[in-house]
């Protein structure tokens, strides 16, 4: 069985198993292959035995996807001093990840880290502010209040933060206004109103918006058009007024789109 799954890599390096349950002696032999640059191991079983051995003994993958699986805060623990991975994915957890396990995210080489369907509040927030190596964090789909969001905004190293589907008002997204750095911006399925919609138009430093299904009405979306060439925003389902251009969705492009990295494309597994 081991020989048919290591013909599964890619000349990349990448290795997709999800949905394959394997037991911990399987696991180990993934674990050790150093062809293996990016790990995905969606609904497999893996729990913190076997993390905890990735971690001590796996140097090379640099991409792990762990969505649904049984990690918690006992292999987490191991991040700060064992991990080189730099992106990270450990949403849908049974247990769910907690605030707790938050502060364990240090390690320098982690620079996107998706959190989403969790058990963070705003403890956990603060935690994950002061890691300032991450570039892109995804914490939708947890128990986070305006009071945790707004850690975020003094934050000088995030480009993307996704916080869709929070207990999130318009209060949350005042300050974010002042923030230089954030490029890729996810408020989806919140009480964002108008407000915060004429608050985020101040951001210059944005490129992608999502307001899907908030409470942003015409007022707000007016209010995004001064966002500079370049920006999307996506507002569907909250816009009354079919006429206008930006209704649903609206593109101002100049010039030729840039290449960005793995952690900001738009279309990256996370």
């Amino acid at each position: 069985m081991i020989e048919e799954i290591f013909a599964q890599i890619t000349p990349e390096g990448r290795l997709s198993l999800g949905g394959v349950q394997m037991g911990h002696e399987l696991f180990k032999q993934i674990a050790l292959n150093e062809d293996i640059k990016d790990l995905q191991l969606n609904g497999c079983g893996i729990n913190d035995e076997d993390f905890i051995f990735f971690l001590l003994n796996n140097k090379t993958v640099k991409r792990l996807d762990l969505d649904e699986n049984d990690i918690t805060i006992e292999s987490i623990r191991y991040i700060p001093e064992h991990s080189v991975l730099e992106m990270l994915v450990l949403s849908n957890q049974y247990p769910q990840v907690t605030s707790e396990c938050c502060q364990y995210f240090t390690n320098p080489h982690l620079k996107a880290l998706s959190l989403s369907t969790g058990a963070i509040d705003d403890e956990g927030c603060f935690y994950l502010s002061q890691h300032k190596n991450l570039k892109a964090l995804y914490l939708s789909d947890n128990n986070i209040t305006d009071v945790g969001a707004d850690y975020f905004a003094d934050n000088k190293t995030l480009e993307k933060l996704v916080l869709g589907n929070n207990r999130l008002t318009s209060l949350s997204v005042k300050r974010f206004s002042e923030n230089s750095t954030l490029t890729d911006l996810s408020l989806g399925q919140t009480k964002i109103e108008d407000e915060g919609a004429i608050a985020l138009s101040q951001m210059q430093s944005l490129r992608f918006l999502n307001l899907n299904f908030s409470q942003v009405s015409n007022v707000g979306a007016i209010a995004l058009q001064s966002l500079p060439a370049g920006e999307i925003v996506e507002i569907d389902g909250t816009i009354s007024n079919k006429e206008l251009l930006f209704s649903r969705k609206f593109l101002k492009l100049k010039g030729k789109p840039e290449k960005l990295p793995d952690y900001m494309n738009r279309d990256y597994r996370f």
